[in-house]
Parts: C-alpha cells; structure tokens; sequence
C-alpha cells in the first residue's frame, strides 16, 4: 500500500487571482496567450494595445481621416500660407509617417473593433500589459517641433483615461524575474521615444520568446510552491556545430524545450 505523505497538492498561501469562480473556463488568459489557431498576430496592433496600457489613455471612434482635418484645422490660422498644408499633408499624413514622430499616435492601433483580430491582439497585448503589473507613465518626452507639438495636442484632446477591463491587471505574473526585467528595460526605453518606436515590435518580440521559453522550462517545477527561477537556455548561429565540449550547448540548448 502505497502512502501519501503530502497532505496539500501544492504549497499554501500562494499568490491567489482575483477571479475566484474558475467553473469550467481558464480565465488566467495572461499566462500564455498561445493557442491551437489564431496565433498570427499584428504585432502593430500589439504595439498599440501595450501603449495604451502603459499610458492609460486611450481614444475611441476617431479615424485617421478625422484627425488629419482636425489637425487642418486647428492649423489653418496658424499657416502662412494655406497651400503650405498639402507639404505637411505629405510628410506626415499621406503615407502615415505620423506614426514614426512619438509613441502616443500609436493609440491609434488600440482602437477596439467588432472583428476577431481585436480580440487575437488583445489577448497577445494582455501578456505584456500584465508582465507591467500597473507600471504606467503620462507621457513621453519626445524632441518635437512646433508642429508636431500641434499635431499631437490635437490628439491628445481626444484622449480619453482609460478604466477598460481589459487593461486592468488582476493576476500575478507567472515569472516574476520575467516582469521585472521587463519593466526596467521598457522603462530605460521610455527615455528614447525614437528608438523605442524603431525597436517596439523587436522587444516585444524578444520578451514574448522569453517568456515562452522560461514558461516551458519552469512548468515541471510547479509541485514546489516556489516562485520560478531563470533556467539556462544556449543559443548558437545557425552556422555552427557544437562539438560534445561544449557542455551547455549540449545540456541546456535549444532542443531542451
């Protein structure tokens, strides 16, 4: 006969979601964001989702069309020359390069639609939004001109604070080191809005991998109640061969998740 000698599955006083009735349904959403299909995300879309909950603000049935007039407008008194508005037109607005001036147009990408794509980013976004674990700024402090300090207070007045469910954090993170690396180095990038709108995708990406890969390595630890550590993961190029020597490689590379 065979005895058991633990008298709890898993150690007490964990960390608890602040969803208490489970029923039949995985509300911990945040977690992995993977599933079986609908896994090709607009990674632009993603990006915006992640701004609007590090910014808190967020917009909401207005169109790119609407504002390039409101920014017309508001510049119309402001212009030398009224012909001068198809140059700005052209720069900023034809071909969307408002976008690549500071980080908070990018609320334009968080617009809630009806389509399942919303929904499939959303669900990407809210592992990062919760990784912030309510880490948020006001705004960034970007290099603007006079117009582009125009365009984006034309902007910002349609802003709205945003209380949405959905960007609300109520679970803990499942790899605490994760969160935190994030949040310091999404912090440090704050301070560098043009490289951060060059990079967003990138790291995002990068931590999305990451998080991933440790996720995998520290499930078979779940029994100890303990919080996940960082597990050695090797990488090489895709040119090399690792000889048996190379012990890490061989332990702990790639093929080990």
């Amino acid at each position: 006969m065979t005895t058991d000698n633990f008298t709890l599955p898993i150690k007490a006083g964990l960390p608890q979601t602040v969803a208490d009735k489970f029923q039949n349904k995985n509300t911990l959403s945040s977690y992995i964001p993977i599933r079986t299909q609908g896994n090709d995300f607009d990674w632009s879309s993603v990006v915006g989702l992640v701004l609007r909950g590090l910014l808190c603000k967020k917009i909401e049935k207005y169109n790119y069309q609407d504002f390039t007039a409101d920014c017309k407008k508001n510049l119309q008194n402001k212009l030398g020359e009224e012909a001068f508005w198809s140059v700005l037109e052209d720069m900023y607005f034809t071909n969307e390069n408002i976008f690549s001036v500071t980080p908070e147009f990018l609320l334009f990408k968080s617009q809630k639609s009806q389509d399942n794509k919303y929904t499939r980013d959303m669900r990407m976004a809210s592992l990062f939004i919760n990784l912030l674990q309510g880490q948020q700024i006001e705004r960034f402090e970007s290099n603007l001109n006079f117009l582009e300090e125009e365009f984006l207070k034309t902007l910002l007045d349609k802003t709205k604070s945003d209380r949405d469910k959905d960007f609300q954090v109520t679970e803990s993170p499942y790899l605490p080191y994760i969160a935190e690396a994030f949040k310091r180095d999404l912090e440090f990038l704050t301070g560098y809005p043009k490289y951060l709108l060059d990079e967003f995708e990138r790291f995002l990406a990068f931590y999305g991998f990451a998080y991933t890969a440790q996720l995998s390595l520290s499930l078979s630890d779940w029994k100890t109640g303990e919080a996940p550590t960082a597990k050695p993961l090797y990488f090489i190029m895709d040119h090399e061969r690792a000889s048996s020597e190379r012990i890490h490689i061989k332990k702990h590379g790639y093929k080990l998740f």
